[in-house]
């Protein structure tokens, strides 16, 4: 019968307690997948108890904060570790456990080389803020794509009624933020973006890092088009009496559609950042391209968003990147449904729309403006194989 401990790991050599420490840590060479909840931050309207798990705020009036993933049914905790599927929940607990688990981390990370790069970046954010400090571009992931971020969580016991963040439920987690999948589950919200990038504690320049690559969330098939359009009427027409106006949509819904709109305008940082929707009912396609297909589509003008990139969860999934401009060429829904593809195909006519107003554009006249891309992505589990 195996024993639950090994109360004799400390009289093992020292060389093979740093390999038994070095195979614990999160495997190099594959993309991961970290989960969290989103939440709007109200000071005067609390979270529910059950969403207490979060990161804690960088400044008082953030609007978003982020929290351990959503529980996946009423009966499961709202826990970082605890049936947590994110590749951070790997090794997060060798920050603390020994000063030999501390050292493999460092080894993995490798923290000291990344030392003067951190210390430059927060150094240009107390100089020149957000819009000066340098955020790392897609071209040089090859250089940059493994710089570690390490955050601290309140991991409290449910005992503990307090806010803090500190003390004894204090945790460190690590995510590759250039390189990995940050997969964002909103809680009745949507994102500002820009106030999420610029002082989220794993991405901000603030804190010595150089921004977020690919951002994903769950497209629900009960988000339509129509709504976005009625979105757009309903910003359109704000300043109407309200008898004038046509049926609001949800203020959840107002808000995800003014965060996906409000991303898509921005060229600030959507040039080096992606947001990927995730339909569970798409599939991949045995794709095969010609050589002339090949070159347009993969050649030296495809460009960083149309890497074909596999992320990995901890839980099986895997999430397929499908190259922009000919996702309809890669994946595809088994019953020929149309429902992402009218969502973005609205959200991006309606953020032309937003942006021509802005800029006193005619577009009947000068066109639309152009806008960035939402991206789209195919998640597979092992239970998919074989349908």
């Amino acid at each position: 019968m195996t024993a639950p401990t090994f109360n004799q790991f400390a009289l093992l050599p020292g060389e093979i307690r740093d390999q038994i420490w070095d195979m614990a840590v999160r495997p190099h060479g594959t993309r991961g997948v970290h989960y969290f909840s989103l939440f709007e931050c109200h000071p005067h309207h609390p979270l529910p108890d059950r969403f207490n798990r979060t990161i804690k705020k960088t400044i008082y009036c953030h609007p978003n904060i982020i929290g351990a993933p959503l529980p996946q049914d009423d009966a499961s905790p709202h826990s970082w570790t605890e049936g947590n599927r994110s590749t951070y929940a790997i090794d997060g607990g060798l920050w603390t456990t020994c000063r030999e688990s501390r050292a493999a981390m460092h080894r993995r990370y490798e923290i000291n080389s990344w030392a003067k790069l951190y210390d430059a970046q927060r150094k240009s954010w107390r100089c020149k803020g957000s819009v000066s400090c340098r955020w790392i571009d897609p071209d040089e992931e090859s250089k940059y794509g493994q710089m570690p971020a390490i955050f601290g969580v309140d991991n409290r016991n449910d005992d503990r009624d307090d806010d803090s963040g500190d003390g004894d439920g204090r945790q460190y987690f690590t995510v590759l933020p250039l390189y990995d999948l940050i997969y964002l589950q909103p809680w009745a919200c949507g994102l500002d973006f820009w106030s999420f990038i610029r002082e989220i504690t794993f991405a901000s320049p603030r804190f010595g890092f150089g921004g977020v690559r690919h951002i994903a969330f769950e497209y629900d098939p009960s988000w339509t088009a129509e709504e976005v359009w009625q979105f757009h009427r309903e910003w359109t027409d704000r300043y109407k009496e309200k008898d004038e106006q046509q049926n609001e949509p949800s203020t959840a819904r107002w808000n995800l559609c003014e965060g996906f709109t409000d991303f898509i305008r921005d060229g600030r940082l959507s040039y080096d950042s992606q947001i990927w929707l995730v339909d569970r009912r798409l599939r991949r396609k045995s794709t095969v391209l010609d050589e002339r297909d090949t070159e347009m589509v993969f050649g030296k003008y495809g460009g960083w968003k149309r890497q074909l990139l596999t992320f990995n969860g901890e839980d099986g999934s895997r999430y397929y990147t499908m190259p922009e401009d000919y996702e309809r060429n890669f994946c595809c829904y088994n019953d020929g449904s149309e429902g992402l593809w009218a969502f973005i195909s609205a959200l991006e006519e309606v953020a032309a729309l937003l942006e021509a107003e802005e800029q006193g554009i005619d577009v009947y006249i000068d066109g639309a403006p152009t806008v960035r891309r939402l991206g789209i992505m195919v998640c597979e589990t092992d239970d998919d194989e074989g349908r």
